[in-house]
């Protein structure tokens, strides 16, 4: 995969992808006046820290949690009208709506008998609410279940009041030149900030720029022809490599941390092509200015509001060639839905469940012509966390030498990355650790533990002077591998996977579709704009084989 800039050509079809997708995105002042279904939901400011005893593990039935400032608060979402078949006895309890006070406009439309639709889209995430914007704008009956209580899948938005920058517990940069997610931003009313390129790193006790030890990983991976005639692990490929025990180390530490991979089972030829690409370029690396959910509600505020079903986790799917039958519960009532096509955008480490635990899909006939694939490819853990302090305190020490740095870089730390809202200043740092030292750090931890963790990591930069952990607020924290919706960050390419994300991407009989950062074949796998890029595709895959 190639993920250098793309040539005119290249560009010419990222426009014409965006043609139809932009026509079904509301005006601004739609987006402005959005339903509660496409709100983030929850927030609000941290509290004070408190420890929760016990693991961080979901007990059989109970609903994930999402801690803000180490309090554990279930997530509950609004019922809303459902399009779904439910069995009459259960009919009243499915279709029950909040109160509105008076004078407020109801965010619900008619209710829609129909349970057959030309497609059904599985999953609201940034590749799902793609897919059902364009094939709604192309004049397609569209319904797009979503298991949780809100939009967006990974990515999360959340806010707080006194807070001038957006909590993304979830996806958050923007990398390279990701044509589709900037478009989509202006289209939104909003833009992208770049990130400062100021990243220090711990060597020997003392903070240095990271200036060109990087460029000599690459330019020694690039000139390697060890990969010519067959994979190999990342560990072994470094292992070969003229360098240094540092820039080795240094090189397992950016693939744990930037790819969540597990450096033992991570494909070499994928992580070179993917390095060498542009998610990795001259590009700036930056964050949308309003945070990522600005961008996915004016997605899902373009859809017509009963044909997006939130609470509605999908139990099973039986399809035969033009042909798709979907079960599961709405707010709890069994439904069915019947299509002529389903687009599957449920992350990869949802697919990869075969035990029937909460969030797996049942597929009948089994997705056989996928299966090598779904064993080339693998979910990374990552533990991040958002630190709220009562100050930029950072800005103020060592004569202001953190004061415009982005990224901070502690490799034998047991949290070993953290970031800035650079360039705004925000009481915020982000910590962040990935790949086997993630899943190490989440495995025996409370969240109050991988704060205590995240502290301490930092503590050595600011000496005695100055108690980190004293400096804290509160916190957010989401376990992304817990999630059952989610079972994990993102994907990575494991030995001898090369053909893995197109395997997974292809339609199976013109019927099943499928999209996802995992099935991105454009090197954006791992990223917004990849869950985007697949969502248009997949979409224009349905409307190829099914013109109007």
């Amino acid at each position: 995969m190639d993920r250098c800039p793309a040539g005119d050509a290249s560009r010419r079809d990222d426009l014409h992808l965006l043609g139809l997708l932009s026509r079904c995105l509301p005006a601004q002042r739609r987006a402005a006046h959005r339903s509660p279904a496409a709100q983030p939901a929850g927030g609000g400011s941290a509290g004070e820290l408190r420890r929760r005893p016990g693991r961080a593990r979901l007990a059989e039935g109970e609903r994930p949690r999402t801690h803000l400032g180490g309090i554990a608060r279930h997530r509950d979402g609004i019922a809303t009208r459902s399009l779904l078949r439910v069995p009459r006895g259960l009919r009243a309890r499915a279709l029950r709506r909040p109160r509105l006070a008076r004078g407020t406009r109801s965010p619900y439309g008619p209710a829609v008998a129909a349970s057959s639709f030309d497609v059904i889209v599985i999953g609201a995430g940034a590749a799902g609410l793609a897919a059902a914007a364009e094939l709604v704008a192309a004049g397609r009956s569209v319904l797009l279940l979503e298991a949780r209580d809100r939009v967006g899948g990974r990515v999360w938005t959340r806010r707080e009041p006194d807070l001038p920058a957006p909590i993304e517990l979830g996806a958050e940069f923007i990398h390279g030149h990701a044509p589709i997610t900037r478009a989509l931003l202006a289209r939104s009313g909003s833009s992208s900030i770049d990130c400062p390129d100021l990243h220090l790193s711990l060597q020997q006790g003392e903070l240095r720029p990271r200036d060109g030890f990087f460029v000599r990983i690459l330019q020694a991976m690039q000139r390697s022809e060890l990969l010519a005639r067959e994979d190999m692990s990342f560990d072994d490929f470094l292992d070969r490599l003229p360098l240094s025990a540092e820039e080795r180390q240094s090189a397992r530490r950016m693939a744990e941390g930037f790819d969540a991979a597990d450096t033992a089972r991570a494909s070499a030829r994928a992580l070179r092509t993917e390095w060498t690409g542009d998610i990795l370029g001259d590009t700036p690396l930056s964050r949308p200015r309003d945070g990522y959910e600005r961008l996915l509600a004016a997605l899902a505020a373009g859809l017509p509001p009963e044909r997006l079903q939130q609470q509605s986790p999908v139990q099973s799917v039986r399809w035969s060639k033009g042909s798709v039958q979907v079960a599961g519960e709405c707010l709890g009532a069994p439904f069915e839905a019947h299509g002529a096509r389903a687009i599957v955008t449920l992350p990869l480490g949802v697919l990869q469940q075969t035990s029937p635990t909460r969030g797996a899909v049942r597929f009948t006939p089994e997705l056989e012509a996928k299966h090598a694939a779904l064993q080339r490819l693998a979910s990374g853990p990552v533990v991040k966390v958002l630190l709220r302090f009562a100050s930029c305190f950072w800005e103020d020490v060592h004569a202001g030498r953190y004061r415009e740095v982005s990224f901070l870089h502690l490799p034998d730390a047991e949290v070993p990355t953290f970031w800035t809202q650079a360039p705004a200043h925000v009481p915020l740092l982000v910590a962040w650790a990935g790949g086997a030292r993630a899943r190490d750090l989440a495995s025996n931890a409370t969240p109050a533990d991988i704060v205590r963790a995240a502290t301490a990591s930092l503590q050595p930069l600011f000496g005695k002077g100055l108690e980190v952990a004293r400096q804290l607020e509160g916190y957010h924290y989401h376990d992304w591998q817990q999630d059952p919706y989610a079972c994990g960050a993102y994907s990575y390419v494991t030995v001898g996977g090369d053909d893995a994300r197109e395997t997974l991407a292809r339609p199976l009989d013109a019927t099943l579709h499928f999209a996802g950062e995992a099935t991105d074949t454009a090197g954006e796998a791992g990223t917004v704009e990849g869950a985007l890029r697949s969502g248009i595709r997949a979409a224009r895959e349905v409307l190829a084989a099914a013109p109007a």
